[in-house]
């Protein structure tokens, strides 16, 4: 078999044997070539889509007594006079979140993540890779971003939750540029640029998801990266500026 090599821009012929389920979620971490070779000819996008969904719906249901209040408690440190006296009333709640809340936190981020960071940039990147004259199909483009996936929103809340159980800290279990912030203010763009693009794991996802669609789509790796990352890069500022946009108002 020929070896995918970034440095050739080479892409590899597809091997032999279909890998199992088990097999190709380890593959996306320590053989993304072979891993995303076996998403070409089948994609099984809903099994990593569901791993996805379930990981996140987990760590954010289970972790909500953590999570929300360090968050809110983030924002009472800088919120405007006007916020105090909500915020701190969430906060009350979010010490001890009733069932119902963990229940739709957690539906929340699951969906969140499956849609927005999984369905939502696979649509987009394949429409662009297909404008750059990519061969492959919507099936394998979705797949490859799903599986790619598995590292951002599985990987890394599994590691997260153990630095949490470990430490009790939220803001080391980020993770990101931004949990090395001393006095982390989440309304500053700072803090905001740090998390969304200071995520190594989100980069090492890209890079898997560059991969996966130039064996898909049948183009060298430097044009597949290109349009993954370009694309990428647009989807987070739009919602970066979103994000500053909603906070300034909120603060007004």
């Amino acid at each position: 078999m020929n070896e995918f090599d970034p440095a050739t821009e080479s892409t590899p012929t597809s091997p032999a044997g279909s890998p199992t389920l088990g097999e190709r979620i380890s593959d996306v971490i320590v053989a993304p070539v072979r891993a995303m070779t076996a998403t070409a000819e089948r994609p099984m996008w809903w099994a990593p889509a569901l791993l996805v969904f379930v990981v996140m719906f987990l760590y954010t249901a289970l972790n909500a007594h953590l999570l929300m209040p360090a968050q809110t408690e983030m924002q009472l440190e800088n919120a405007p006079a006007g916020q105090v006296e909500m915020l701190e009333e969430q906060l009350e709640l979010f010490r001890d979140p009733p069932i119902w809340l963990r229940i739709l936190s957690g539906l929340g981020a699951g969906f969140g993540v499956t849609i927005l960071g999984g369905l939502v940039f696979a649509l987009i990147t394949h429409m662009f890779l297909k404008l750059s004259e990519g061969e492959g199909r919507l099936g394998q483009s979705v797949g490859v971003v799903f599986w790619a996936g598995l590292i951002a929103y599985g990987l890394k809340p599994i590691i997260s939750w153990v630095i949490l159980l470990a430490t009790g800290s939220v803001h080391a279990a980020g993770l990101t540029v931004a949990s090395l912030l001393p006095d982390p203010d989440p309304g500053s763009v700072t803090y905001v640029l740090a998390s969304m693009f200071g995520d190594p794991f989100v980069w090492w996802m890209i890079g898997v998801v560059a991969i996966g669609m130039a064996i898909a789509h049948r183009m060298t790796f430097g044009r597949a990266t290109t349009v993954v990352v370009a694309t990428y890069l647009l989807l987070s500022a739009i919602l970066v500026g979103f994000t500053l946009v909603g906070q300034a108002v909120s603060g007004a």
